[in-house]
């Protein structure tokens, strides 16, 4: 059946909460943002909380269904997204986010949720935005989207079917969390408040830098600048935004370039076992290469990281980068140009306490298979996702039947 978002539900927009009651404190409620929205679909948290007067209509509820009103990037990435409310009563319903009410009984909210997450609807959404910088979209536009309305027992089926692999995916991220926290801890036991040695910094440890210990420290060039375009398909092309904040890499937003192009930018070119590094825009952001993202290259706000396995293997120089070793030392050494950006001089220059060989192997060997687990969670979660967003479009429009899906 035919028929309209507007036909099913209604759309009520947030509270305009004063900017002067946000503050950083985790007692105090947290309001939801278009930034709360991660690229790809569903939820993750970006803190700003608020300790002034709550209107109680504004207080969300768990797996209340919410989409997004604005979004700042100039594509409208995030734009009209959907996603639950987490398990937490704390959560405040801000201006930019629309809260998603079912008016019939022949819905199901689940099902509006992965409706909201087709291409078909985002690429609505998108086309009919308002704004340049910031991009908007209201209650009436997402109302007027049009779609085919399945039977409620086929509704079921193809949002059951859909959070299989919703649920692995989230598992995997939480896992990936809990093992960075265990990644970091060892790092700290050992670098920083030197635990296995009674507290004190071993005499025989020595001081490097970064730079001692890789074989190349490099960034890439814009192809544009060589008269060079970007193509639809090629070699990847990795740009900041490609790089998230848990260390992965985000395959939808990479760029794609030619193998003329890849040759002449050889110094570029991404090597597995890599570590790639923001140093341009949204500084240090980073992430391990693995061989599924290659071939490919890079522009200059990205550096390459290119460990000596003679003196470190990657994964460990990795580590140091988990532990967040680098953090106060960059920060410190910023340049201030058009955009805040880091040298790679700098990147070069960052010191490591480095010790003796029999030391450095035992790190190593508690180390690496915690990260190596969090790489083939990485890995995992893109091949879910690609199976998620293939057979999402075909459940909806109908092209795959759901006569031989069970119900969960």
């Amino acid at each position: 059946m035919k028929c309209k978002l507007g036909d099913v539900a209604e759309i009520k927009h947030g509270y305009a909460f004063k900017g002067d009651f946000f503050c950083d404190e985790p007692t105090h409620y947290l309001i939801l943002t278009p930034g709360n929205f991660a690229i790809g679909g569903g939820f993750q948290e970006k803190p700003k909380y608020y300790n002034g007067s709550i209107p109680e209509d504004y207080v969300l509820a768990k797996n209340d269904l919410i989409v997004t009103m604005t979004d700042l990037s100039k594509q409208g990435d995030t734009l009209g997204y959907s996603a639950f409310v987490p398990e937490n009563n704390r959560y405040l319903h801000n201006q930019r986010i629309g809260l998603v009410i079912i008016k019939r009984h022949d819905v199901l909210k689940e099902f509006l949720y992965w409706l909201m997450r087709t291409w078909d609807y985002q690429r609505f959404i998108v086309s009919h935005a308002t704004g340049s910088t910031v991009k908007h979209t209201s209650p009436k536009i997402i109302l007027s989207y049009e779609f085919n309305l399945p039977s409620l027992k086929e509704q079921k089926i193809i949002s059951d079917t859909l959070s299989v692999f919703e649920i692995k995916i989230n598992n995997n991220i939480r896992i990936n969390h809990h093992l960075e926290q265990m990644a970091q801890a060892i790092y700290k036991s050992w670098f920083v408040n030197f635990e296995p040695w009674g507290g004190k910094q071993p005499i025989n440890w020595r001081t490097v830098t970064l730079g001692d210990l890789c074989i190349t420290v490099t960034k890439g060039t814009t192809p544009t600048t060589l008269k060079k375009q970007f193509v639809p398909q090629g070699i990847n092309f990795v740009k900041a935004e490609s790089l998230l904040d848990d260390h992965s890499v985000d395959f939808n937003k990479l760029a794609f370039i030619d193998e003329e192009t890849n040759s002449l930018l050889n110094r570029s070119i991404i090597h597995e076992n890599d570590i790639i590094f923001t140093i341009a825009g949204t500084l240090g952001r980073f992430a391990f290469v693995e061989e599924d993202l290659l071939p490919a290259n890079t522009n200059q706000a990205v550096a390459i990281i290119r460990a000596d396995a003679s003196k470190i293997t990657p994964v460990t120089l990795y580590s140091f980068f988990i532990g967040g070793l680098h953090s106060d030392f960059y920060n410190k050494n910023i340049q201030q140009a058009v955009q805040a950006n880091l040298s790679l001089t700098t990147i070069k220059a960052l010191p490591l306490i480095l010790p003796p060989e029999e030391n450095l192997f035992e790190y190593s060997a508690l180390i690496e298979p915690i990260l190596k687990q969090t790489f083939q969670n990485y890995a995992e979660n893109r091949h879910l996702t690609d199976l998620r967003d293939t057979l999402l479009p075909k459940l909806m429009s109908g092209e795959l039947s759901v006569a031989n899906l069970s119900v969960k």
